[in-house]
């Protein structure tokens, strides 16, 4: 599977805005917006900054992590292990988990 080059199309689609949208309100055609999208234009700091602030993200959004493999097999074995367990531990590791996220925010 090819790597993606950055998430331009995953957040524009949870918007739910179009390539001409994203195109009219960053002040270039939807050609454009494409390229950018498909890795075929070099996504620069001043477009990752004009986008981000469209679509009201930050510029590290736009990004894919380094090893996103790694990072979805991760999640994967995770949700199997929790699939795994019996309700009331379930219930018990989701909890902790939430404790552990608020800890992490609070920092």
């Amino acid at each position: 599977m090819k790597k993606r080059p950055n998430r331009i199309a995953e957040w524009r689609g949870l918007r739910d805005k179009s390539q001409e949208w994203l195109a009219e309100q960053c002040g270039t055609t939807h050609a454009t917006i494409s390229r950018l999208e498909r890795g075929n234009l070099d996504l620069s700091e001043k477009w990752m900054r004009r986008i981000a602030g469209t679509l009201k993200v930050s510029v590290f959004d736009l990004l894919v992590p380094e090893d996103e493999d790694a990072l979805n097999t991760a999640t994967d074995v995770a949700a199997q292990i929790l699939a795994d367990l019996p309700p009331e531990k379930r219930r018990q590791w989701l909890e902790m988990g939430e404790a552990l996220a608020y800890r992490q925010r609070a920092s």
